[in-house]
């Protein structure tokens, strides 16, 4: 989601929504945690950076925290082309030069965006002001050797010491961010829409405890092997995640 560099123009309401969410923080200069929870395509990128663009405009910082180092460059050049050079990269592909001159500059305010998985999340950027946790339900944000620590929870607490935004998005929030949210200690938006207003995919789950096994293993269900046989009758292609 979030990719299409193509989107432009007036945001969808929705995403004005969220937008005046944050901003009623960030304008009051308190910390806040805000969870928008938006169907694939919903526009939610572009909420990040009209975030980081609020930020910015208050010359504060931000920190954009996507899952993993293959999509990095992807938000990057969504930001850069926003932001142009005020936006550094953080992960640990850098070279340990490459770390200690990003890091410096950084720190000396060369560089108010910074963009990165997980370790960015300890960028020193001063006066930061936004957080942006992209795919927050993500498992790839809590690093399991030394130090251990969940990303998106050190984004959390750093925030509340900075007095700062943290925006979680994702399709399928984690349970303990929404039930944060249920609880009111999230504020939660929606974003329930596609932004090309297109239909979402059909997805279809079946209770393999009541399926007779058509196979040695028991991994396919009729159903599965159905749709298989049709779509290869079809002459069309299929990708099956295990």
């Amino acid at each position: 989601e979030g990719w299409d560099l193509r989107e432009e123009g007036p945001l969808k309401p929705e995403q004005s929504e969220a937008l005046d969410v944050i901003r009623t923080h960030m304008d009051a200069g308190r910390f806040g945690v805000v969870l928008i929870h938006g169907v694939t395509g919903s526009g939610k990128t572009r909420v990040y950076s009209e975030a980081v663009r609020a930020a910015v405009g208050e010359e504060r910082g931000a920190i954009v925290l996507v899952p993993e180092i293959a999509l990095t460059p992807q938000m990057v050049q969504r930001l850069r082309m926003e932001f142009g050079d005020r936006v550094a990269v953080v992960h640990s592909g850098l070279t340990r030069t490459q770390r200690y001159d990003t890091w410096r500059a950084v720190r000396e305010g060369r560089y108010p965006i910074v963009v990165g998985p997980r370790s960015a999340v300890f960028a020193p950027v001063p006066d930061l002001g936004v957080i942006v946790v992209d795919e927050e339900h993500e498992g790839t944000y809590k690093q399991g050797e030394s130090p251990r620590y969940h990303a998106r929870d050190v984004a959390v607490m750093r925030a509340k010491l900075d007095e700062a935004v943290v925006v979680l998005g994702t399709a399928t929030p984690s349970m303990e961010t929404y039930q944060n949210a249920r609880e009111g200690k999230y504020d939660l938006v929606e974003l329930p829409k596609r932004i090309d207003e297109g239909p979402l995919p059909e997805v279809e789950l079946i209770d393999m405890r009541r399926e007779q096994p058509v196979d040695t293993e028991g991994a396919f269900s009729g159903r599965l092997r159905d749709e298989v046989g049709r779509t290869l009758d079809e002459g069309r292609q299929i990708i099956l995640f295990l």
